[in-house]
């Protein structure tokens, strides 16, 4: 049964088996749930606003149904305060165990990958085509991507150069240093 893990205790416990599987407790999420057998904690995981994060299994749980009972609880509670679209970072090795949860791969680089349940990106690129104009590769387009707070000279720099090396440059600036 997926509980939520409201104690200082049981947040120790998260932080503990997160650290065993190479990752870090964050404090800055909405919702930590987890999973016991007795008294030890089998599984955990985070959510924060649409992104679900900090999975962790003991090594006792994996293979079985845990990470999709975990996932599914999340889901359910992001779906439920308004989010139509959610995002899971992982480890590429755990890419197919969140496609058979319905997550679908958006991109995957080195030590990452980034999947995504309900389709917004879909939604969102499909509603905007009438922005793009031609094919981004043979129209020479580029985007760069800046927490630009404050906007500084290195940021001047990046754009500058960037906008050189192309017909058409995409300037996202985000909105937090994550």
């Amino acid at each position: 049964m997926i509980v939520d893990l409201l104690s200082k205790a049981d947040g120790r416990r998260a932080a503990k088996l997160l650290e065993g599987a190479g990752l870090c407790f964050e404090e800055d999420i909405d919702e930590l749930v987890g999973a016991y057998e007795g008294d030890a904690l089998m599984g955990t995981a985070a959510r924060q606003g649409n992104v679900l994060k900090m999975f962790a299994l003991d090594p006792a749980a994996q293979g079985g149904s845990l990470l999709g009972e975990l996932a599914s609880e999340l889901l359910r509670r992001a779906f439920a305060v308004g989010h139509d679209s959610v995002f899971v970072f992982t480890k590429p090795e755990f890419v197919p165990s969140f496609e058979q949860l319905n997550f679908g791969l958006l991109a995957a680089a080195g030590a990452a990958a980034l999947l995504e349940h309900g389709g917004g990106l879909r939604r969102y690129l499909e509603a905007h085509r009438h922005l793009v104009l031609g094919d981004p590769i043979e129209n020479n387009k580029a985007a760069v991507v800046v927490n630009a707070n404050p906007f500084s000279l290195g940021h001047r720099y990046l754009v500058e150069e960037a906008a050189q090396r192309c017909e058409t440059l995409y300037v996202f600036v985000v909105e937090e240093d994550r």
